[in-house]
């Protein structure tokens, strides 16, 4: 809260019994015992003291690096403590989005659009926020609609089939267009027609991009994502975001299925109904045994 939100509530201000500026930090010092205090990010100066509220302003600038001295998740630790006796204590986080590091993403992409989660995450455009904030709607006019058609991708689920489950398969692939072409291959065989197939690229060149274009004729419920890190963790959590729901069926872009495969994970699935995962062994393929050592 800043000196002038607080002049512009009666009660809060009519409470005011001191304001000092000292070594950087801004204190407002109330008459009921509480203090507002307004701090660097910096884990060495934020110990020590019973907390009711905490407010990390702009945090997806915060130092991240492990080898900084002073990285977000070190500070939020330190402040931590001292929420312990205070019930219902809250640490709120805002900021404007900065990169994909940190503690603020690294909460985005564990809590966002996730149900049963004990924190809010809320992302919305300043003026959603903050009404009265002015000239937003002007410099940034395509936000809006780029913010519902996240929110539209976030929580699209696909339509049940029936009573099973549906299944999306997820391949991740990096310039492996050859391998990637010999999989979509072998799934354009799949007999069941009730799954959609995801590829996400992050490749250095389009070349995955034109296989998957070319596979779409033969395909029609093939979709195309790209992203630009290069970690198959990533790749996949990004699969996950975008389904929503259903089944997930992660393929290696060097692998290939045989047509009932579909069909199986299903049955899979229907004998285990109470399963949240379920693998299958990796087979090598026909290969010429005196060129090529598979391992069993």
């Amino acid at each position: 809260m800043t000196a002038t939100a607080i002049e512009t509530a009666p009660r809060p201000q009519d409470r005011v019994i001191k304001r000092s500026v000292k070594f950087g930090m801004r204190r407002t010092e109330f008459s009921t015992g509480v203090e507002i205090l307004i701090k660097v990010a910096d884990k060495r100066r934020v110990r020590g003291r019973t907390v009711v509220a905490v407010v990390a302003d702009e945090v997806a600038h915060w130092f991240s690096e492990e080898h900084h001295s002073n990285p977000d998740v070190e500070v939020l630790n330190a402040i931590r403590p001292g929420m312990l006796g205070v019930p219902g204590a809250l640490l709120i986080g805002i900021s404007s989005p900065y990169r994909r590091a940190g503690e603020l993403f690294e909460t985005d992409q564990r809590v966002w659009a996730k149900n049963g989660s004990p924190i809010l995450f809320i992302r919305a455009a300043t003026w959603v926020m903050r009404p009265d904030t002015p000239d937003h709607h002007a410099r940034y006019p395509t936000f809006t609609a780029e913010l519902e058609a996240e929110r539209e991708r976030l929580y699209r689920l696909p339509a049940p089939i029936g009573s099973e489950r549906f299944i999306t398969v997820a391949i991740p692939t990096c310039n492996r267009p050859q391998d990637l072409n010999r999989c979509l291959s072998s799934l354009s065989r799949v007999e069941s027609t009730d799954w959609r197939l995801l590829v996400v690229d992050q490749s250095d060149d389009d070349r995955s991009c034109r296989v998957v274009e070319d596979w779409k004729q033969s395909i029609p419920h093939l979709e195309y994502l790209r992203l630009a890190d290069r970690n198959a963790s990533a790749a996949r959590n990004l699969a996950i975001q975008d389904v929503g729901g259903g089944v997930i069926a992660f393929l290696d872009d060097d692998c290939t299925v045989t047509p009932e495969w579909i069909t199986q994970v299903r049955e899979a699935f229907a004998r285990e109904p109470d399963a949240s995962l379920i693998f299958g062994a990796v087979v090598a393929a026909d290969h010429p045994r005196a060129a090529f050592f598979v391992p069993a």
